[in-house]
């Protein structure tokens, strides 16, 4: 925790416990994926608190909060008893004190977080975490701090980019279609400005003719049809925001 902290980029990092079990209520039985962590801490990484739907995050006596998918398959609620029971074979009642929505499907449909020291009692891990999770000030630095961190600590670390390499994929596939397609209005929208600009040119041969005749320098009569090209370009920018 220390070593992690100190990586510059690195804004929060929270100890944590995670691993499977069954939830069982009634006749209702569900796998689920255990997260043991400090409140505290682990709002820094994820504001689970800001995320309920109904009921309070405290996980202190037995309590815990559960996914809203994972509470609609077992028909619970704020304040029911749940039997948690885990991979080391360990079991518990706990209470339901609330109920959040994050809006990832597996994990609505499988956390159940409790306390860290909970998390111990249920997977024989004494004073033990299984991850540090971090949080850093710009994602897409995360490659960069968990290379530093195995480097400093010999431990593993995974950043989101390795571990969603798909998604990172896809981000910068989308990030050059977004270039690519603003690249090609503005060239549609210059060859657009650009045609109506010789047209009006070709419109007004006759005029030009005469303001030259007169002793209007080339300069200057060019100078109008710039001024005409960047009001329209300007009047077509503000209606197109609009």
């Amino acid at each position: 925790m220390s070593a992690a902290e100190q990586v510059t980029g690195v804004t929060a990092a929270s100890p944590t416990i995670t691993g499977a079990g069954f939830a069982v209520r009634g006749d209702a039985t569900s796998p689920i994926v255990v997260r043991g962590v400090e409140p505290e801490r682990f709002l820094a990484i994820i504001d689970v608190r800001g995320r309920l739907d109904r009921g309070r995050y405290e996980l202190d006596g037995g309590g815990v909060v559960i996914g809203s998918k994972l509470a609609a398959d077992l028909g619970a609620e704020v304040g029911d008893k749940l039997r948690l029971t885990s991979t080391e074979g360990q079991g518990d009642v706990v209470t339901v004190r609330g109920i959040f929505t994050l809006g990832n499907l597996a994990v609505d449909a499988t956390w159940v977080v409790t306390t860290l020291r909970h998390a111990q009692a249920l997977y024989g891990l004494p004073g033990g975490a299984t991850t540090i999770e971090l949080k850093v000030a710009d994602v897409f630095s995360a490659e960069r701090v968990a290379g530093e961190l195995r480097a400093r600590t010999g431990l593993q670390a995974d950043s989101w980019m390795t571990i969603n390499a798909e998604l990172l994929a896809g981000l910068s596939a989308q990030s050059g279609s977004k270039v690519m397609i603003q690249f090609f209005v503005i060239v549609a929208v210059a060859l657009g400005i650009a045609s109506v600009l010789i047209v009006s040119v070709v419109q007004k041969s006759r005029e030009i003719g005469i303001l030259r005749a007169v002793g209007t320098p080339a300069g200057r009569v060019a100078r109008v049809f710039l001024i005409q090209g960047g009001v329209l370009g300007v009047l077509g920018s503000i209606v197109g925001c609009a």
